[in-house]
């Protein structure tokens, strides 16, 4: 049973390369030819992995990109309009955004399912939050990969860092996007509070995983504060 376990995940990885292989030829292809005809336009898709409607700073980055005046574009009645950055919004569904961000043209929201525990189930936090990480990587990639067009740029929010800088990090990979971490605050330590400790075997293993792709993931950092850029700059 083990070796035919073995057989059936080595083929999926398989497929799953090969998938992935495929799509990040067709989006460099897509890209040249976009941009031989003239028709290509900066894309930027905005990722928080938490209700963006609560996001006001990420919001804003939206709207401040959307209104960014590029030239001027062919209409389809042979005239001219003004050509701005394309931005897709990506975050959980729940308070509604500015209305100046719903209304703007070159603006899509797009609303991720929520991966929350069972209603009624009692699983203990170590046991489920691998689970809800998994949950969360399959959400993220069929999102970033398959529902939006290929972003230029992948501006993320973090935290939460888990699962969204390696996700991010693979994305880029495959999509060939510059990725630039919003940081608001560290993950590890929201999750030290959580657990009491910060010497805990689940803390220190995000903190490590955090260093690690926050130098992977990111080609650009923004920090809500000096002191956090001094930090990062200082550390990782």
């Amino acid at each position: 049973f083990a070796l035919f376990l073995l057989l059936y995940l080595c083929r999926v990885a398989l497929v799953c390369f090969f998938a992935a292989l495929l799509l990040a030829i067709l989006d460099r292809v897509a890209a040249r030819i976009k941009r031989t005809a003239g028709s290509w336009r900066p894309r930027v898709a905005v990722l928080v992995l938490g209700d963006v409607g609560r996001s006001p700073r990420m919001q804003y980055h939206a709207l401040s990109l959307a209104d960014v005046q590029i030239g001027s574009s062919k209409t389809d009645k042979g005239g001219l309009a003004k050509a701005c950055v394309d931005v897709d919004l990506i975050g959980y569904a729940g308070e509604r955004c500015i209305e100046p961000l719903r209304e703007h043209p070159c603006v899509k929201i797009h609303a991720v399912p929520t991966v929350v525990r069972p209603a009624g189930v009692a699983i203990p936090f170590a046991l489920w939050a691998p689970i809800k990480v998994v949950l969360q990587v399959m959400v993220l990639l069929s999102v970033l990969l398959l529902n939006i067009s290929r972003p230029d740029v992948l501006l993320v929010q973090t935290p939460p860092a888990i699962p969204t800088l390696a996700v991010t990090w693979l994305v880029s990979l495959i999509r060939g996007c510059r990725v630039v971490v919003d940081w608001h605050n560290f993950g590890y330590t929201i999750l030290a509070l959580n657990m009491g400790s910060s010497q805990h075997w689940m803390v220190r293993l995000a903190r490590l995983y955090e260093r690690v792709f926050a130098a992977r993931a990111g080609h650009g950092n923004l920090c809500v504060t000096n002191a956090m850029r001094q930090w990062l700059a200082e550390h990782w």
